[in-house]
């Protein structure tokens, strides 16, 4: 399960408050017993709120909830509704009817690519008409001829898709959230565009079925089904402790330990809180705000030049404080692997190393950011870099390859991958400059890329739209011509400080409004003069950490709040000295 909770929403006042909701890993799902009651042969109603999550192992058939006889030929009552994910990158809204012999009815609507985001979806039929809605916007009309009614014989599955009747063999599991489902018997509730609901949906005289709305027991359904938690392994259910998808199962009744928001500023809104239980004094307003933790993103430090260190530090950006330990690396010495990340994971590409041999690295690895934890393959970039620029949004990562082997050369090559899916990158476009040693930042939907060498310093400024491949374009100019610098962003402002212009280190911070081509403009200075570092943030402060002032590495920590201009000031130490390491969260200024 999974903690929903609202602080106070600016304009609402705390009002029509939606609480609880039920966490489905890959693996596991709900079984409704048989009940006459769930037989839907005429008009009815079935809503729910979503969050979906992404994940490797789901690239299609993620439904919400479906008949458990489903295709078991000759039965009228096999049926199946929720966001129908795609691929990873686009879903669908679908009811579909199937009697196992060829006849099928559906109806189906586009929804897009948003992924990690509350809807309300509905399904809402009047005689043989069936209407689907997403937050109140019809999606698509059809015809829904069909009885779907089996006598009472089978019950349901909430987080997944039996193919012939059997537990064993159920498929296509919704992974992620399910808040407040209510299924009405009887009457079409939605006709034409509505408000979509904003308060907890109540048990009515014709609803025949309400769960995922207890803050603290699964299983709760308010008018007497019985429900049943079932893990399986089958042919499409995809195990949530794979590939690095780690997922708390269902424990009814027993909270496990979650993670809590700070309210801080005017930045109340609704949150999704971890793999947790339930706060229970306090409730969400889906889809409102932002899911993302708010002013605490957790971050995570990998890789770096540094023989001793074969571990990856964690800590939290809001509270100034030392680094903890995260996990073990694969390569414990290998310089320049920079990083980048989406709400849930963090990815480290490309590195080098020079003993016993000059070697260069081409793999990407990654890491789930709310789970401690050792790094896991994710896939190849299209050529070994070192030193590169990585940006991305909540779903693309953006890699600017930098140096290559054999001999260090540079290249204006721009990979990309979509983060969600293991896989190697391709070709997204090329760099405005071949250089390397450059810095970036993203907002939602731009990367950045700052600085470098060519082989002379330069203070060029680029950007990409991260949503669509193509060369990138001048944006404007730094105040000096820094190479490793350090850079991070909120949603609308980069920063950039330290790195190496000729002759010395620098402790100049610049800034710039990403959705404002132009110059860059004085921020503030560091405390001292660094290079190599990394750096991150959340939406409201950044963290520079650690880098080099010769002869000697640092790990020194030194923070900034972005909206506000001025020096830096003393954040905590890391657990090792470092330079030439990589540094994301899961709230940076790339998130929406």
């Amino acid at each position: 399960m999974g903690i929903l909770r609202a602080d106070r929403i600016t304009g609402l006042g705390g009002a029509n408050a939606i609480k609880g909701s039920a966490f489905f890993p890959q693996n596991s799902y709900i079984d409704v017993s048989p009940d006459a009651g769930l037989d839907l042969s005429g008009d009815f109603t079935v809503e729910m709120w979503v969050y979906n999550l992404p994940s490797p192992q789901i690239t299609s058939h993620a439904r919400q909830i479906s008949s458990k006889n489903y295709y078991q030929a000759g039965s009228d009552g096999n049926w199946y509704f929720g966001l129908n994910r795609n691929d990873n990158t686009s879903f669908d809204i679908t009811f579909y009817s199937y009697d196992g012999t060829g006849s099928a009815e559906y109806v189906n609507g586009q929804v897009g690519s948003d992924l990690e985001k509350w809807y309300h979806i509905a399904a809402s039929r009047s005689g043989s008409t069936l209407k689907l809605f997403v937050d109140g916007v019809q999606k698509a009309s059809g015809t829904l001829s069909k009885g779907l009614d089996d006598g009472g014989n089978n019950g349901l599955l909430i987080g997944g898709m039996s193919q012939s009747g059997g537990e064993s063999s159920t498929w296509g599991d919704h992974y992620g959230y399910i808040s407040n489902l209510r299924i009405i018997k009887g009457t079409a509730l939605y006709t034409a565009a509505f408000t979509a609901p904003a308060f907890e949906l109540s048990q009515t005289s014709d609803t025949t079925l309400l769960c995922c709305q207890s803050p603290g027991n699964v299983l709760q359904e308010k008018t007497g089904k019985i429900l049943t938690i079932i893990k399986h392994y089958g042919s499409g259910g995809a195990d949530a402790f794979r590939e690095g998808v780690v997922a708390t199962r269902f424990t009814p009744n027993s909270p496990v330990g979650f993670s809590t928001t700070t309210d801080v500023g005017s930045q109340y809104g609704s949150t999704f809180d971890g793999f947790g239980s339930f706060a229970t004094s306090t409730y969400m307003v889906p889809p409102g705000g932002n899911t993302r933790e708010r002013n605490r993103g957790r971050a995570v430090i990998g890789w770096a030049n540094n023989p001793v260190n074969t571990g990856m530090d964690v800590f939290n950006i809001q509270s100034s404080s030392n680094t903890t330990e995260f996990g073990n690396l694969t390569t414990g010495n290998k310089w320049g692997s920079h990083a980048f990340s989406s709400t849930t994971r963090g990815l480290w590409a490309g590195g080098y190393i020079n003993t016993p041999a000059s070697t260069f690295f081409n793999t990407i690895e990654f890491v789930t950011i709310a789970t401690n934890g050792n790094p896991i393959d994710f896939g190849d970039t299209t050529t070994a870099p070192y030193r590169s620029g990585c940006c991305s949004s909540s779903t693309r990562g953006i890699i600017a390859l930098g140096f290559v082997a054999p001999a260090f050369g540079k290249v204006n090559t721009i990979d990309q991958v979509t983060i969600a899916t293991l896989g190697n990158a391709t070709n997204f476009g090329d760099l405005f400059q071949t250089r390397a040693n450059m810095s970036s930042l993203s907002s939602p939907t731009r990367g950045i890329f700052a600085g470098g060498e060519t082989p002379t310093y330069v203070n060029t400024i680029d950007y990409v739209t991260i949503a669509s491949a193509g060369d990138a374009s001048n944006f404007g100019d730094l105040n000096s011509t820094p190479i490793s610098s350090m850079a991070m962003a909120s949603n609308t402002r980069g920063i950039i400080g330290g790195g190496y212009p000729t002759p010395a280190n620098t402790n100049i911070i610049d800034f710039i409004t990403i959705a404002s081509t132009g110059d860059a403009t004085d921020f503030g200075d560091l405390t001292g003069l660094y290079s190599v570092g990394s750096a991150t943030s959340n939406n409201t402060r950044g963290v520079f950490c650690g880098g080099y002032t010769a002869p000697s590495k640092h790990n020194l920590m030194e923070f900034v709040t972005i909206a506000t201009t001025g020096n830096a000031s003393d954040f905590g130490d890391m657990l090792y000295s470092r330079r030439d390491f990589g540094v994301c969260s899961d709230s940076h200024g790339g998130l929406s």
